[in-house]
C-alpha cells in the first residue's frame, strides 16, 4: 500500500538553508519516494531535448544503467520510473522492507557516487557530475503516485515549451 502518516509543515527541518527533510520521518522506512537529483550547476550533461523527446547522452545512459544495476544487486528498493533529462533525473522509487535497510540518503548518495565516477571515466574528465543534495517527496497515496509519474512522463514536452525545440 501505497502511504504514511500525515506530516505537517511543522515537521519539516530546513536542509542547508533550502532543502527540506521530515524531522518526524525516518528515511529508511519502507516507503515509497519521488526523488530528484540534479546535475552540478545544472549542467545540460545527461542530453538534450528534441522536440519534446529526450535524447540521452552516454552520461544520461549511465545513470540509466547504474539505477537498473543498484535495483538488481541490492535488494532492498524497486524502481518503478526513471526520466532522464538534460540536467537533472527523475526516480520513482520504494525502499523495501529488507533485514539491514537503507536509508534513502544512502541510496541516492551511492547512484551519485557511482554514475559520476562512470561518467567521469567515460568523458575522460574530473570534477563534480551532481549537485550536493536531492530533492524528495514522499509518496503517500495513488493519486500522487499517478501524479508524479505524470509528471515525469511529460517533463521532456514542457522542457521543449520553456527552451524550445
Amino acid at each position: 500500500m501505497i502511504g504514511s502518516d500525515r506530516v505537517g509543515m511543522s515537521d519539516r527541518v530546513p536542509y542547508r538553508g533550502r532543502r527540506l527533510r521530515l524531522r518526524s520521518w525516518d528515511y529508511a522506512t519502507p516507503a515509497y519516494y519521488f526523488v530528484t537529483i540534479c546535475t552540478y550547476r545544472r549542467m545540460p550533461l545527461l542530453g538534450r531535448v528534441t522536440d519534446g523527446r529526450m535524447r540521452e547522452s552516454e552520461a544520461g545512459r549511465i545513470v540509466r544503467r547504474v539505477i537498473d544495476e543498484f535495483e538488481r544487486t541490492e535488494g532492498a528498493l524497486r524502481v518503478f520510473e526513471v526520466v532522464v533529462m538534460p540536467d537533472h533525473v527523475h526516480v520513482i522509487l520504494e525502499l523495501l522492507p529488507v533485514e539491514r535497510p537503507r536509508t534513502l540518503s544512502g541510496v541516492i548518495g551511492a547512484i551519485k557516487s557511482i554514475s559520476a565516477r562512470r561518467i567521469n571515466e567515460q568523458l575522460g574528465r574530473t570534477g563534480p557530475v551532481w549537485q550536493r543534495s536531492f530533492a524528495d517527496r514522499i509518496i503517500r497515496d495513488e493519486r500522487e503516485f499517478e501524479a508524479a509519474v505524470a509528471y515525469m512522463r511529460d517533463n521532456p514536452r514542457r522542457w521543449s515549451e520553456k527552451y524550445g525545440p
